[in-house]
């Protein structure tokens, strides 16, 4: 295979891993030169550190792969990790016995290396958009890539493997994206390459619906109370931490000044033990006044994130989906005030 295609099995099997185990997976296509069996490094993110890989990334595997397969690296440092993009259950036994960890674009995983064991089977790869019916524009990984649409609408017409990198989303789902954003309606084009949004603010209202039904309730990463409300509204406000973004009815409070913030709606690049010291947070079971989330936007060099705040986009929508009235009407008043312009 090519670059092109190990790029794309190792995206999609790495979102995978993620979205049914919680893993982050990163990776990098390298050229081993003579060793033509192995294509990148991957390093998996676990909660007691991290795991690397030498890859062999293939689109199926055959028994005659396994026939006198180097197990590590050159220097023999890291363990082998095939990605496969389809993996027979025969293979995976093979592969089991033979304790060589394996990741497919199904999000079947089996790892077993220093103290680390993990194996989930019987994961089934979704069929593409046309065979199912389903609009992939807004499923879990479509809607990320449709909320920096809309946010920032110039990179419709970056390319693919651009939108990719920029989103986070693998490099094969981004054009069963805009072929749903096309069948739905959202898409005009202008010539063969270049597209603008059309009916934004409907585009905008289904996101909403997306987000609170499908892509937010994936992200939350806890509920919390504060061991020191004030000083967490300071540090929030203040914006202190890295990787950790106020958005809800605080970040709306900054914006509006008119709405008292009673829950305090966090989005982070951190774990949650690591939130949790930050912060200075105590987990609770009930609802609590703290809520964080994952962040799954990907911040752009051009848009400036005042105070570490999520986009104006974001907050609105998190006003939207409470249902409480003066949540609502927070929201209208940002609407008119910073986002009308841009969907109407």
């Amino acid at each position: 295979m090519n670059k092109k295609e190990d790029d794309i099995i190792l995206r999609e099997a790495l979102d995978a891993l993620q979205e049914i185990t919680g893993i982050k997976g990163y990776y990098t296509l390298a050229d081993f030169g003579h060793d033509r069996g192995l294509d990148a490094e991957v390093r998996l993110e676990l909660e007691n550190g991290g795991l690397v890989f030498w890859a062999d990334v293939k689109r199926e595997m055959r028994h005659f792969h396994l026939m006198n397969k180097r197990l590590t690296d050159p220097s023999g440092n890291y363990p082998l990790l095939y990605v496969v993009d389809r993996l027979y259950p025969q293979i995976k036994e093979e592969l089991r016995k033979r304790k060589i960890s394996y990741i497919d674009t199904a999000g079947n995983v089996y790892i077993q290396h220093a103290n680390t064991y993990i194996w989930i089977d019987g994961q089934k790869k979704l069929q593409t958009e046309r065979a199912t019916g389903v609009n992939r524009a807004f499923t879990k990984q479509g809607l990320k890539v449709v909320f920096q649409f809309l946010w920032q609408q110039e990179m419709i017409n970056q390319t693919y493997r651009k939108i990719a990198e920029q989103t986070g989303v693998a490099l094969g789902n981004i054009p069963l994206i805009m072929e749903g954003l096309k069948d739905a309606g959202y898409l005009l084009p202008l010539d063969k390459k270049k597209f603008v949004i059309q009916k934004k603010k409907a585009l905008l209202d289904r996101w909403i619906e997306g987000y609170r039904d499908v892509l937010k309730p994936t992200l939350h990463i806890g509920n919390f109370r504060a061991a020191n409300r004030v000083g967490l509204r300071n540090m929030l406000v203040d914006g202190i931490h890295q990787d950790v973004y106020v958005g809800g009815e605080l970040a709306a409070e900054r914006i509006t000044q008119y709405l008292n913030p009673e829950i305090y709606t966090v989005y982070t690049d951190l774990r949650k033990n690591e939130i949790m010291v930050k912060l200075q947070l105590i987990p609770t079971t009930a609802e609590g006044n703290v809520q964080v989330y994952e962040k799954f936007w990907n911040n752009s060099p051009d848009v400036p994130m005042h105070y570490r705040q999520t986009p104006d986009l974001l907050v609105y929508a998190d006003l939207m989906i409470t249902d409480e009235p003066r949540c609502l009407e927070t929201a209208e008043i940002l609407y008119n005030n910073n986002l009308k312009h841009e969907f109407e």
